[in-house]
């Protein structure tokens, strides 16, 4: 099955290079389905899956936080209104066929990770199929009946 839509709930320590290979590979493997990219427009994570996606000529959808503390202030297809940090990440979940989980070395080893832990809880209440990025670039993407909270997935 291909995803026409994908977002990214990540942190803002970016991805690792092997992250990075892993993400172009997916979106090569997808391009006749893809069609938007959804991030959070912040430093680290959300910058990288932007440059990714733009270089695929998807059409970028912004969710913007709240506040501009560690905001990118990339540029997208659409920016829409700023929420706080957990309503975008549920507003970007609710706008794709796939979210993508990437946790940064530093946040494995803090399981507990609020944004991603609760990223995966509603993924997981909606029923939304995610796909677990991890810090050396393996996946494992989880259906509905797959899906547990936390890292140890």
């Amino acid at each position: 099955m291909g995803y026409s839509s994908v977002g990214i709930i990540g942190t803002r320590h970016g991805l690792t290079p092997q992250q990075q290979s892993t993400l172009y590979n997916f979106f090569e493997r997808n391009i006749f389905s893809l069609k938007e990219a959804h991030h959070g427009d912040e430093i680290g994570t959300d910058l990288v899956f932007h440059k990714i996606a733009k270089s695929f000529g998807l059409k970028i959808i912004i969710h913007p936080p709240d506040s501009p503390l560690k905001r990118a202030f990339l540029k997208g297809s659409e920016i829409l209104e700023e929420k706080s940090y957990e309503e975008r990440d549920k507003e970007i979940i609710d706008f794709v066929d796939l979210v993508i989980i990437a946790p940064s070395d530093i946040s494995m080893k803090k399981p507990n990770a609020f944004n991603l832990n609760n990223a995966i809880l509603y993924a997981k209440k909606i029923k939304k199929p995610i796909m677990m990025l991890y810090p050396d670039g393996k996946i494992t993407i989880l259906a509905m009946k797959e899906i547990h909270s936390g890292y140890s997935v």
